[in-house]
């Protein structure tokens, strides 16, 4: 429709034709798309800490059934079957889970929506409202139900090789260093396939395959080199070089990470806390001596507290993973929120360049410089003349001349025109410019004299120019097209913006502008600068009301800087409070495995009461074993997101660096409010523990 009427309209002058509905849709879908990829990278901690939670509360399910699967193996139930009895049970509650889960999830969404229309309270023309699909819904609950399943049915496999002999007399299975001739296969091929991950990886300047791909051959390299050297220090060492890469890889090898998304963050997330969890559970033994130390002075609860999880290091480090995965992400997003929030003077005051203040205007009656200097505290006014034009990145024809497809590609942005005036005060600050001009204000007074030049913003063109995905780039031809006449004009890009906070579009010099757009290039927008020691808010306030007849609307720097900083930081509070619940299935998590623990250790703990230990001692025991275990993560969690948030702001990859400050306020309630909810989950537990009586416990029945 709307090339049809650009066909029969086409000459008539002082018409534009703008698909606004489609427009509008379309941005809303994109944006949809871009919230949709965000909120499953992040979910992706979640998930990781729900999967960890089956795995480990299944475990311990066999371990305190020990016995009755033994029976029933040495009665001639048969390896698969027992497979199967394990499976449906899980898959039972798998079901009924996705289920709730489900629902669950509309509440979730429901809640996302209303933060989402408060962040956005300014913006009176959006209005967000809950949709809920079908289709959507049961999608969600089937890949919920899968992941459980899959989890679920490959812990059942794990439990059902056990030894029928030992399962019966409640023994612990046997270590053994024998490693299996399919183990040492399957590690030499995961190495190989590593090294050819990091190779396509390399090739094709893609993030994921890059920090993956040495993961891969790392942890296929333990099962290879653990026959033939101490494993903990191959774990240790394979463990460091994980992480030291999950890291280092963005300086070795910047061009895979420039175009890299949200995803790189989750996969960074997981393999250095996966990496992290792996070095920190090799240090079993010096906790170790350090409960022996706490011992010798009275301490025997100390000593008990990290008895099991040392001897259960495996079980441990799924705890810990869990609730290291979302500390981290929690850390790495606070450091990100304080770097946000302090840019804000440094980002006014490159956009500005001295001006305090911009005012727009009707365009049929704009306000005139001259009425904008009667305010006594306007020291300096610059005028800039604005109108629509349709951009293409590249040279493109006329209108008239133009294919489909290159209109298709074509944005409707603002053409703005200035003078010398402009650079009065300064230069607002280029992310990049052509190197024959020596700085910024040359660059801008080149293009203010010549009608050929413009200065544009590095993303202008992000995912729709047929060059690249990566937008604009110095040097880099766009084509400026009058929607009413169809005229045209190719602008050759001397400068880049990586912000454009007034909306200015393409700059280009006054001349170029009236030249390309005749009457529809008003002067309707001036930039302003206040005396010293007025208040810019003031004065943009008293403008708005002086000349409210001619729709003026003036609006500080600082204030439109500060506004889109705080809307950044309303989204990264609500992503906060999304990673939040999965930190409630860490903390949920550790208090159910406390009490599958208590069952599971039933006599010995009675046996622990039968030669003196008090009730107290038991308590305190339990206690100190949650803490153990929640406080590693926690920490570890808080240590790597605060390395991976310096990294990211300090280095260049991602765009200029950005001020690193550490978080105080924010790590003080990561930690006390995840460790107190840890102690709390564990206190019914340990209470339970304590109250067992010594002769019922070390009967043979219960």
């Amino acid at each position: 429709m709307e090339r049809a009427l650009d066909d029969r309209l086409r000459g008539v002058q002082g018409l534009e034709i703008s698909s606004i509905k489609q427009d509008l849709l379309d941005d809303a879908e994109s944006s949809g798309a871009e919230m949709r990829d965000m909120f499953t990278a992040l979910g992706t901690f979640s998930i990781a800490a729900g999967v960890l939670l089956l795995i480990n509360l299944f475990v311990m399910l066999s371990e305190e059934r020990k016995p009755e699967l033994g029976m029933l193996r040495a009665v001639g139930m048969k390896r698969n079957n027992l497979v199967r009895l394990f499976g449906l049970e899980g898959g039972l509650y798998s079901v009924a889970a996705a289920g709730l889960g489900a629902v669950a999830g509309i509440g979730v969404g429901w809640a996302i929506v209303q933060a989402v229309q408060n962040i956005l309270a300014d913006e009176e023309d959006l209005h967000f409202v809950l949709r809920i699909e079908p289709a959507s819904l049961i999608i969600s609950g089937l890949v919920g139900l899968a992941i459980s399943l899959l989890t679920v049915w490959g812990t059942s496999a794990r439990i059902a090789r056990l030894n029928v002999i030992r399962a019966i007399r409640d023994l612990p299975e046997p270590r053994t260093k024998r490693t299996s001739v399919w183990r040492l296969v399957f590690g030499a091929l995961g190495m190989v396939i590593g090294g050819l991950v990091l190779q396509s990886g390399l090739s094709g300047d893609a993030a994921v395959p890059v920090l993956i791909g040495p993961g891969i051959a790392l942890a296929s390299a333990v099962p290879l080199f653990g026959r033939f050297l101490p494993r903990r220090a191959v774990v240790a060492v394979a463990g460091g070089l994980a992480a030291f890469w999950a890291v280092a890889s963005i300086e070795l090898v910047p061009d895979a990470f420039k175009d890299a998304g949200i995803e790189m963050f989750a996969v960074q997330g997981l393999l250095l806390v996966g990496a992290g969890v792996a070095v920190v559970a090799q240090g079993d033994r010096a906790w170790g001596w350090m409960a022996d130390r706490l011992a010798d002075r009275g301490g025997l609860a100390s000593r008990l507290a990290v008895a099991y999880p040392l001897a259960r290091r495996v079980r441990t480090a799924m705890l810990l993973a869990m609730f290291a995965l979302i500390t981290f992400m929690l850390t790495f997003m606070a450091s990100i929120s304080d770097a946000n929030l302090a840019q804000a003077p440094a980002l006014a005051r490159d956009a500005s360049a001295g001006w305090d203040l911009w005012v727009d205007s009707s365009a049929t009656n704009p306000v005139t410089t001259e009425q904008i200097a009667q305010n006594d505290d306007v020291v300096a006014t610059a005028p800039l003349v604005q109108g629509m034009a349709e951009l293409t990145q590249g040279t493109a024809a006329a209108s008239d001349n133009r294919s489909d497809n290159n209109k298709d590609d074509s944005e409707t942005w603002p053409l703005t025109g200035f003078e010398p005036t402009f650079t009065a005060p300064g230069a607002p600050k280029l992310s990049h410019r052509l190197d024959r001009y020596a700085d910024d204000e040359a660059a801008f007074a080149a293009v203010a004299a010549n009608p050929n030049l413009a200065i544009g913003s590095d993303w202008l063109f992000e995912g729709n120019g047929p060059s690249s995905e990566g937008g604009l780039n110095v040097g880099d031809k766009v084509t400026a097209t009058d929607p009413a006449t169809g005229q045209s004009k190719v602008f050759t890009i001397a400068g880049l913006t990586d912000q454009d906070w007034a909306d200015n579009g393409l700059l280009v010099g006054r001349n170029a502008a009236t030249t390309l757009l005749g009457d529809r290039a008003v002067e309707r927008r001036h930039l302003v600068q206040v005396t010293d020691g007025a208040d810019a808010e003031a004065v943009a306030d008293q403008i708005k009301a002086d000349w409210v007849t001619s729709g003026a609307e003036a609006t500080t720097f600082i204030s439109a800087v500060e506004k889109d900083v705080h809307e950044t930081e309303g989204f990264i509070r609500l992503l906060q409070g999304y990673l939040g619940l999965g930190l409630l299935i860490g903390i949920a998590g550790l208090g159910v495995v406390m009490v599958r623990a208590v069952r599971e250790r039933r006599r010995q703990i009675g046996m622990l009461r039968a030669i003196g230990f008090s009730s107290r001692v038991v308590r305190r025991a339990f206690l100190a074993e949650a803490g153990f275990v929640s406080l590693q993560g926690i920490v570890l969690g808080m240590g790597l997101g605060l390395v991976t948030s310096y990294q990211m702001l300090r280095s260049d990859v991602f765009g200029d660096p950005l001020p690193f400050t550490i978080p105080w306020v924010a790590l003080v309630v990561l930690f006390v409010v995840p460790a107190a909810a840890a102690f709390a989950a564990a206190g019914a537990p340990a209470a339970q523990a304590a109250r067992i009586r010594p002769a019922a416990a070390l009967r043979m029945g219960e």
